[in-house]
């Protein structure tokens, strides 16, 4: 009985979340084109697509936030779930083609993203 109401869980919010998580899967696509090839982005599509309304349903129901908050988290999941297997194949491209260790890229990478976001850098 209790596997009926997870799936109806599911379902609920597929059938809620889903328009929301469609818009930010597709924010998503639009500002990372250059980074995957046209397979790789159809799977990360359907991947951010299904997170959106995981995550929405997990906000809701587990935390218990508003249905406004499971709507913005809905909205806003897939374009970060898209960034970040972006941000993983660009390091793996990276990896690929620089003849230096991946230990030193990722610093690199790391140095980059904290300079990028400290408000007192030059």
């Amino acid at each position: 009985m209790n596997d009926r109401r997870d799936l109806w869980a599911i379902a609920e919010a597929l059938l809620i979340f889903a328009p929301f998580s469609v818009v930010g899967a597709f924010f998503g696509d639009s500002i990372r084109k250059d980074v995957l090839t046209r397979r790789q982005r159809m799977a990360a599509s359907a991947f951010s697509w299904i997170m959106g309304p995981v995550l929405a349903a997990v906000t809701v129901n587990d935390l218990g936030w508003s249905i406004y908050t499971g709507f913005a988290v809905a909205a806003a999941a897939p374009t970060v779930t898209y960034d970040v297997i972006a941000l993983v194949r660009a390091f793996l491209l990276q990896a690929k083609d620089d003849p230096r260790s991946w230990v030193v890229i990722l610093k690199d990478l790391l140095v980059a993203a904290l300079a990028a976001l400290l408000p007192w850098r030059k």
